[in-house]
């Protein structure tokens, strides 16, 4: 909180997970108590408040904890989710049920894990994303991908970015975020370096020319 506020001043907008941790199994979403926090602790209501008091907009930052600790969902569950909310509309009403409770301006889609062998990832991914860019349309809310960096259709990193097909997403989303870091993820080395950048935004002007305004 103290942190927003330092900031609020010159960058008013913020993302925000809070209740956003998904249940893969369920479609459904944690409200602390699988996160080793008491159940509710994750509200983000009042700092959607805050958010707005100082002029900003708040984005319900949708994600899965996947990050291979004991508890956490694996790849496989977290792209069985993907499939069936291409199906299954109980799995983005979820999402919309969270975004009008809590007065949110969007949502940004975190997810970070599909399998890069999992059969028609990338469409399937693209699918469940255009299905919830048009769930928020009516309501007048903005929706946002994050994106694992790529430096190319198949670079050092494809097992963690191959489900993410650039070209495919630059159309089934208000705007685009980019996680430029990791550069050196496997190995030792910078977290970023200007080189690297500019390989990135290359790409970024190969496969979504369209988005470039909105990234």
């Amino acid at each position: 909180m103290s942190a927003y506020l330092q900031t609020a001043g010159t960058n008013p907008d913020a993302a925000l997970v809070g209740t956003g941790w998904l249940d893969p199994t369920t479609g459904t979403f944690i409200n602390g108590e699988n996160n080793k926090c008491m159940p509710g602790s994750l509200s983000m209501d009042n700092v959607v408040q805050l958010v707005h008091s100082k002029g900003g907009m708040a984005y319900f930052t949708v994600t899965m904890m996947t990050d291979g600790a004991a508890g956490a969902w694996t790849s496989q569950q977290q792209s069985d989710y993907i499939r069936r909310a291409t199906t299954n509309q109980s799995y983005i009403d979820n999402i919309v049920h969270e975004v009008e409770r809590a007065h949110y301006d969007g949502v940004i889609m975190d997810l970070e894990a599909g399998l890069a062998s999992y059969p028609n990832i990338q469409q399937l991914f693209a699918t469940f994303n255009q299905r919830v860019w048009a769930a928020l349309k009516p309501l007048h809310k903005w929706y946002g991908i994050a994106l694992i960096h790529k430096l190319s259709d198949h670079d050092d990193y494809y097992n963690l970015n191959a489900f993410e097909n650039w070209s495919l997403l630059a159309h089934v989303s208000d705007f685009i975020v980019i996680m430029a870091v990791d550069q050196s993820y496997f190995t030792p080395g910078p977290t970023v370096s200007i080189p690297w950048l500019k390989q990135l935004l290359a790409y970024a002007l190969q496969t979504m020319p369209n988005m470039l305004p909105r990234i």
